[in-house]
């Protein structure tokens, strides 16, 4: 049976004393012929359950309305813009994919591979207010310090590019809103500079019996050269010699990025006696021919800035991959360093040619597999800066005593002979090692030279020129082991003092 809520007027059951409708506690009944006494089983469980699911639909009740007036009207995530999205704008410098024909795979150790481009960073849409303080900063292009792979850097709080506060002004900072906005006069200036364009007006140039285009002479006035790529729609295909010669004027010389895969030569001497030049930019996208000595006399060279995969910068050095081997090809004439060292991945020869004309390099330390080429020990040397070189102990085919260069014995040469004494080295005395044979070096800050009996001169001519100070002008001392075969000769000729030991 049912019965009527005096509230609400709801129908509810005969034995319930509570309104699911409104709530309201309705008067208890009592209970007929005893039905549901105080002491029936049946009387308490259904009492039990009213006051349970009253209960628990008042509760649910509360909970709804309460979420619906704190959230209001639910918005999609999308709305309020805090999503990520391919940004294509900000890496266009870096991810610039130029396709090249199959070359022949370079060694790993310590060169770049070139990879396929990499995507697209990923970044904050510039409408999201929901993270304000985080700033991304675009990629930065490739240095010469060679690191192939690039990434993208993502600082929470401090943009790259922004100077960083000082002592005072650090609790400021600290104590600064979370997301507390800032100026417009604040945000670091992201303007590009303009880039220089190419002087197509500013060569002469003439086709060859083959169609193809060479560059022969720069007739511009630019700190900041630009080569083309082309000159009337042909490709450049050789930059001859003498086409930038004394020219005091230019700082930079830039070759554009190929729009057309093609092969670009360099002669020998192409640049020449630019006094002023500090930086060679090479062209990407373009097979690269560089003969030796390209630029010469260019006493301020000191960076190379190069991406192929057939040559390498490192510390001064240009390397060249020939397919089967890497040579050290030309050296920065401005390197500011003293000392050189040859790239670890490099096996051959020093060349002293190549350091004719820099100033800078005082000594050189060779690792296992070096050796010197070309290196003189008279006045006349293509070193007249360089001091000393080291030599790694591994090494099969010198060594060095004090920085003094000398020869291990061969099928050809069976002596341990003198390779190269530097006519800079700075040591005043000098003890010639066991068992070499010894020749004729050209030195003014020798003052003592100490012979060891079982060395041994090239002929008694070679002693007669030490003893009289042909080519040793400030030697005053001279000591012989006893039992040596020169000690007559040394005796009978040197002016300065002979001492027997």
């Amino acid at each position: 049976m049912l019965k009527q809520c005096k509230n609400c007027h709801a129908d509810m059951p005969e034995e319930a004393n509570i309104c699911l409708e409104c709530l309201t506690l309705c008067e208890e009944r009592q209970p007929e012929n005893g039905a549901f006494s105080k002491d029936s089983k049946f009387g308490k469980s259904t009492l039990f359950s009213a006051i349970f699911w009253a209960i628990f639909t008042f509760s649910f009740c509360f909970m709804v309305s309460e979420l619906n007036m704190k959230l209001g009207k639910i918005e999609p995530a999308d709305s309020i813009g805090y999503y990520e999205s391919e940004d294509t704008t900000s890496n266009t410098n870096n991810n610039t994919n130029t396709s090249q024909p199959q070359q022949t795979e370079m060694p790993t150790n310590g060169i770049n591979q070139h990879n396929n481009a990499e995507k697209p960073a990923k970044t904050l849409k510039p409408n999201s207010t929901v993270i304000s303080d985080i700033k991304i900063n675009p990629t930065t292009p490739k240095s010469n310090t060679k690191s192939p792979l690039s990434t993208n850097n993502i600082h929470i709080g401090t943009d790259k590019n922004e100077t960083l506060p000082n002592k005072q002004n650090s609790t400021s900072q600290t104590t600064s809103k979370p997301n507390q906005s800032t100026s417009a006069d604040s945000k670091p200036n992201t303007t590009k500079p303009t880039a220089a364009e190419p002087e197509y007006d500013k060569f002469q140039h003439y086709l060859d019996s083959d169609g193809r285009l060479h560059i022969s002479k720069y007739t511009g006035n630019s700190k900041n050269v630009v080569v083309p790529d082309k000159i009337d729609g042909v490709n450049v295909y050789r930059i001859d010699q003498g086409v930038f010669k004394d020219n005091s004027k230019i700082e930079t010389i830039t070759f554009k990025d190929s729009e057309q895969y093609h092969t670009l030569w360099f002669q020998s001497k192409s640049i020449e006696n630019c006094g002023s030049l500090r930086k060679i930019t090479f062209p990407k996208n373009t097979d690269l021919g560089i003969l030796s000595n390209f630029a010469t006399n260019c006493q301020k060279l000191s960076s190379i800035d190069i991406d192929n995969w057939q040559y390498e910068f490192i510390n001064g050095g240009l390397y060249y991959w020939n397919t089967n081997a890497w040579y050290l090809y030309y050296f920065c004439e401005g390197f500011p360093s003293e000392e050189f060292r040859p790239a670890s991945f490099y096996r051959g020869y020093i060349d002293a040619s190549l350091f004719t004309y820099n100033r800078n390099i005082k000594r050189m330390y060779l690792n296992e597999a070096n050796y010197i080429l070309g290196f003189y020990s008279i006045k006349n040397t293509p070193n007249p800066y360089l001091e000393e070189i080291y030599i790694d102990k591994n090494n099969k085919q010198q060594f060095d005593v004090d920085g003094v260069v000398f020869n291990y014995a061969t099928n050809q040469n069976p002596y341990i002979s003198l390779s190269y004494y530097s006519p800079n080295k700075k040591d005043k005395s000098f003890k010639i090692p066991e068992n070499v044979r010894f020749g004729e070096i050209y030195n003014p800050y020798l003052e003592e030279l100490i012979i060891p009996k079982t060395v041994t001169f090239y002929n008694e001519k070679t002693v007669k020129n030490i003893c009289i100070k042909q080519k040793i002008k400030n030697l005053k001392t001279i000591k012989v082991q006893k039992g040596s075969p020169y000690t007559n000769i040394i005796k009978g000729t040197f002016t300065g003092t002979v001492i027997e030991y």
